[in-house]
């Protein structure tokens, strides 16, 4: 295989990963955590995995929009890469642009955050497992945003309440 084979292998695998995110945000987002509990007493270990991961939203979330920007950052860098090579500088960039933005909103955003809002249940007791990984892996960077969060909000209050 050719570099620009591996290119669009690795673009279709941001986009499906794009697709994951964005899905399980929603997910995450709507889910009714009382049918949740429901179905964790009655022993459903997903369930109860995913209420645990509920328990710390911030960290979830971090590790969601962490994931999501990579895959959708390293998808961009790729298509450009690859429209340049089929159609120049002068064109390839700008198409790239186009339809990885026409791509991205449709299969990697919207659709799966529709499909998520209809089915969050089924849909975080799917992505949980994956979900518990990824955020294991992003952990120094959810630290690191959470140090941040807490100095940036301490400086935002302290100017709020100096204004007010």
């Amino acid at each position: 295989m050719d570099g620009d084979s591996w290119n669009l292998i690795i673009i279709l695998l941001c986009i499906v990963m794009s697709a994951y995110f964005s899905a399980t945000e929603t997910a995450f987002s709507t889910v009714n955590k009382v049918r949740l509990k429901s179905m964790a007493d009655k022993g459903n270990n997903r369930a109860s995995r995913v209420l645990k991961m509920l328990d710390d939203y911030d960290g979830m979330l971090s590790s969601i929009l962490i994931g999501n920007n990579i895959v959708n950052i390293l998808s961009a860098s790729l298509s450009t890469v690859l429209f340049i090579g089929l159609l120049g500088e002068d064109l390839g960039a700008s198409m790239s642009t186009a339809v990885t933005t026409v791509v991205v909103l449709i299969f990697g955003e919207i659709s799966p955050k529709c499909i998520a809002k209809e089915h969050p249940e089924g849909f975080t007791m799917f992505s949980a497992p994956i979900l518990s990984v990824i955020m294991f892996i992003l952990t120094p960077f959810n630290f690191i945003f959470r140090q941040w969060k807490k100095k940036y909000f301490q400086n935002c209050l302290k100017l709020v309440t100096i204004s007010v």
